[in-house]
């Protein structure tokens, strides 16, 4: 028995599988649950889901969201054509979960969602004069779009707390993604979730190499690059590749997972996945970069995206006497260009962290906070949490 478990199915029908989830992972607990994950695929219908989850575990916080394509596990990818999920219990700590939907005003949603999760804590004081339950980590869930925004709402109550998550994904980028808080699902919201009581390990890494080719933004527009170096954008990004733009403007959001752009904060490598190209050089991408930032082109070849993956989760995993449990927020792009070795990723985060309950997101955009203690949103990343005993 183990403070930390987790359950999976592929079974048609979605209570059927939370049935299936849910009495697995509590066969597995040892004492009541205090904070249940969910990621789901969006083949379901996620309000029987939630539903059903609630129905079985009652007032147990959950927190989550929909994961693109599928769930890691730790024997798998686990995958179905008509729908996958799985569940992560941790007893024995102190948890709230809080949410808010986005509206015109992205980081008050934030402020909100990580407020309201954070005073569920026994103990907690919001002026911070009393220590004794407040949160060791913090998981944030968001819908794809404002990520930067939500985060600095977030970071007004977290006060150097470790932030987490990963933004919730569909399988078609139809905006299909829903977030999960408790009993509320949100369709463009934040769901956060504060733990308590718990030892903690999280990395936050891409597990890129820098090549040496970089180029400053000379023009931008929120996510889109326009041009690089005075170039446009494009024909920066074909020269560094050494294919022509007609190539990329068809392939780019495969053929940028092995070579992303960057930008250097420190030794963090701040990763940002180019996802399209128009017939006028502009690439547009997840993330918010601002004129003048200098980019690097980043490399890794497909072993390299696995292997990645045992390096945060090792580096993570070393920040815990005794590792107990693996949350894994990992880039669906990644998973995109992975392909059927996906399994693979299973076995690095045993390697890395031990034969402990484990699970993981594919996310459409990750969040994590690096040695600084500063927290950032990027793509094509890794952001390990790996809980200890």
């Amino acid at each position: 028995m183990s403070k930390i478990s987790v359950g999976f199915s592929t079974i048609a029908n979605g209570a059927s599988a939370v049935a299936e989830a849910v009495e697995a992972a509590l066969g597995q607990l040892e004492g009541k649950p205090n904070l249940a994950i969910l990621p789901s695929t969006v083949d379901y219908n996620v309000e029987k889901v939630v539903a059903a989850v609630q129905e079985k575990l009652a007032d147990v916080p959950l927190w989550g969201g929909t994961s693109s394509a599928g769930i890691i596990s730790p024997t798998g990818l686990v995958s179905g054509e008509q729908g996958a999920l799985g569940i992560m219990l941790i007893s024995g700590i102190q948890a709230g979960v809080g949410s808010a939907e986005l509206g015109d005003d992205p980081q008050a949603a934030g402020l909100k969602a990580a407020k309201d999760a954070i005073e569920q804590i026994e103990g907690f004081d919001t002026l911070r004069t009393q220590p004794k339950g407040s949160p060791d980590v913090l998981l944030m869930m968001s819908a794809p779009g404002n990520e930067e925004a939500v985060m600095e709402g977030i970071k007004q109550v977290s006060k150097g707390i470790p932030i987490m998550g990963g933004s919730s994904a569909d399988n078609t980028l139809e905006g299909n993604w829903r977030q999960f808080a408790n009993g509320e699902i949100l369709s463009n919201g934040v769901t956060v979730a504060a733990l308590s009581g718990v030892k903690i390990g999280h990395v936050f890494s891409g597990a890129y190499e820098p090549t040496g080719k970089k180029a400053k933004i000379t023009k931008i527009d929120g996510r889109t690059l326009i041009e690089l170096d005075n170039q446009p954008a494009l024909s920066v990004y074909s020269k560094w590749l050494g294919k022509p733009e007609s190539e990329l403007r068809e392939a780019i959001l495969i053929e940028s997972v092995t070579a992303p752009v960057a930008r250097q904060i420190g030794d963090f490598y701040q990763v940002a996945h180019p996802a399209d190209a128009t017939g006028s050089g502009e690439i547009g991408i997840f993330v918010n970069y601002s004129e003048g930032d200098e980019l690097e082109l980043l490399g890794a070849n497909i072993d390299e995206l696995i292997t990645g993956v045992k390096s945060v989760v090792s580096q993570a995993a070393k920040r815990v006497e005794k590792p107990a449990g693996v949350l894994l927020v990992h880039c669906a792009g990644r998973n995109m260009a992975i392909g059927e070795r996906m399994n693979e990723v299973s076995s690095q985060i045993e390697d890395a962290a031990g034969d402990v309950p484990a699970i993981g997101l594919l996310a459409f955009g990750e969040q994590g906070t690096i040695e600084t203690g500063e927290s950032y949103h990027a793509n094509l990343m890794l952001s390990a949490l790996v809980l200890g005993e």
